[in-house]
């Protein structure tokens, strides 16, 4: 065979393999191009086999890799279907493995909430007997130091009257450490009562110009005897709404404390209104406190740390710090600065609040009809004297100090009982003598017990259905004289009693 007919099958085989076709025909010149484009074509059809015989490969691997997949896939669905199947069987039990979870924490919260309320009853309990015996403990201070405070008042007047020095100025001392005592027995009942949160504050319209002048008028005679000046300038400080009661406390401590404490020179009183709030300012010459202490000064029983001697002053150090919580309570604020042997500023400020329209034309009523109001205390006499009086009362002191005060009273009837009240009121009744007036203790022998014997006396004696009747209270507090008026009593007075109020009440019940 020739090499060109070699050739051509060579060529033709190429073709063949690239399924070109290839004319059989074809000089040598074109079969050289034809085996050239032959080569190129079996490189190309090489690398396709080649990729194709990769991607077998790849594909085989790929195809394995996916079937051992597959298969631990259905490994794990059998798994689960396993594990699905025994939380079915076991669902039961495990909902009452949960419930009984739930019970036992039920059970414990049960015996924390019964240990807490055995916790609250026993601090109620606690705070209950803790009330009653401030109560009992104040009553009874209250009483005697009404009675000392009362008898060295007309000592006092007795001796004056009858010009012996000497005797007028130890009644002098001791009406002044009786109303010491009282006046340490408010603050800590009424500290007692902010810490208890039983203390509230009544809003009335308030006259600051008034309230301080009141105030300032009772200690002139002190500031007097010593040799200082009370100054005070008001700024013009419109009618508001407050607690008056608090406001006086807070004005009547802080007041006390600078007479007290300065020996020489003046007391400053300066308030104003500035913005919406209502300021005061009360700067003393006195004997100052020294820096180191002031960090405490607002803290209860602290006046002795102060430097200053026990028997200087008296006092137990609970001005200021019922001064600061009231004022807590009246979202005021109080700021104070000292400095020794130089003296005190003290700046307090509250909220002003526009003053109650109600109660300004209450009060204007009030004035157009009670005669005692437009007169001077010490010009109050009884509008009528007093034929028959009936006091229910068994303090023994107190009724033995009425009968000093009412000299000029026809008959004054005691009565320490239920049973006696009951007894005296019969008498007047069939001896058709009737009492004029009737006095009841607030407390008489049971809490309130005056306060049942004022609807009791008019239904069990007709006769006394328009009598006056006065609530006689021992133990006043905050806010007692406007709810002990509204449950129909005529006229109120609280212990220790003084002659011009006693006599103002008087009026008021029969006036009514």
């Amino acid at each position: 065979m020739s090499p060109d007919i070699k050739q051509r099958r060579i060529i033709l085989t190429g073709l063949m393999l690239t399924e070109i076709p290839f004319p059989l025909w074809a000089s040598p010149a074109q079969a050289t191009v034809l085996n050239n484009n032959g080569l190129i074509y079996m490189i190309f059809s090489a690398l396709w086999v080649l990729i194709i015989a990769l991607l077998i490969v790849f594909y085989r691997s790929s195809g394995k890799k996916f079937s051992k997949q597959a298969t631990q896939l259905q490994t794990n669905i059998e798994k689960l279907r396993t594990r699905i199947n025994y939380f079915r069987q076991h669902t039961n039990q495990f909902k009452k493995e949960q419930i009984e979870k739930l019970r036992e924490e039920e059970g414990q919260l049960d015996i924390s909430l019964k240990a807490m309320q055995e916790t609250l009853t026993r601090s109620k309990q606690t705070s209950r007997r803790n009330s009653i015996l401030l109560s009992n403990i104040s009553h009874t201070l209250r009483t005697n130091l009404n009675d000392i405070l009362g008898f060295s008042s007309l000592l006092g007047t007795e001796f004056a009257m009858n010009e012996e020095e000497d005797l007028f100025e130890y009644s002098e001392n001791i009406r002044k450490s009786g109303e010491s005592l009282l006046h340490l027995l408010n603050n800590i009942i009424d500290i007692s009562r902010i810490e208890a949160k039983t203390l509230t504050l009544k809003p009335e319209n308030c006259d600051l110009k008034t309230i301080t002048r009141e105030i300032i008028a009772s200690y002139e005679g002190l500031a007097k005897q010593k040799g200082i000046k009370i100054v005070f300038q008001d700024d013009g400080v419109p009618q508001f709404s407050g607690d008056g009661q608090s406001l006086r406390h807070i004005l009547s401590n802080l007041i006390d404390n600078a007479v007290k404490y300065t020996e020489k020179g003046f007391v400053k009183i300066r308030q104003a209104r500035q913005g919406d709030r209502i300021s005061w300012t009360i700067k003393d010459t006195g004997e100052g406190i020294d820096k180191a202490y002031l960090p405490d000064i607002f803290e209860p029983f602290r006046r002795h740390s102060l430097g200053y001697s026990q028997t200087t002053y008296q006092g137990a150090g609970l001005g200021l710090p019922l001064v600061k919580q009231l004022l807590s309570l009246m979202h005021g604020e109080i700021k104070l600065e000292s400095q020794k042997a130089v003296g005190t500023t003290v700046q307090v400020s509250l909220p002003f609040n526009p003053p109650l329209a109600e109660d300004v034309k209450k009060d204007i009523k009030k004035e157009q009809h009670d005669p005692s109001v437009s007169l001077p205390i010490s010009k109050i006499k009884l509008i009528k004297p007093l034929n028959r009086l009936l006091i229910a009362d068994n303090d023994r002191m107190n009724n033995m100090l009425i009968k000093k005060m009412l000299p000029n009273t026809g008959e004054i009837s005691f009565a320490g009982s239920d049973r006696e009240l009951l007894q005296k009121l019969e008498q007047s009744v069939q001896q058709k003598q009737l009492f004029e007036l009737i006095i009841l203790e607030i407390n008489f022998q049971v809490p309130s017990g005056g306060i049942k014997w004022l609807g009791k006396i008019p239904e069990v004696f007709p006769e006394y259905a328009h009598t006056p009747l006065i609530a006689l209270s021992s133990f006043p507090e905050l806010d007692e004289e406007s709810k002990i008026l509204k449950k129909g009593f005529n006229a109120y007075i609280s212990k220790p009693l003084n002659k011009e109020k006693f006599y103002n009440s008087i009026n008021k019940a029969l006036y009514s």
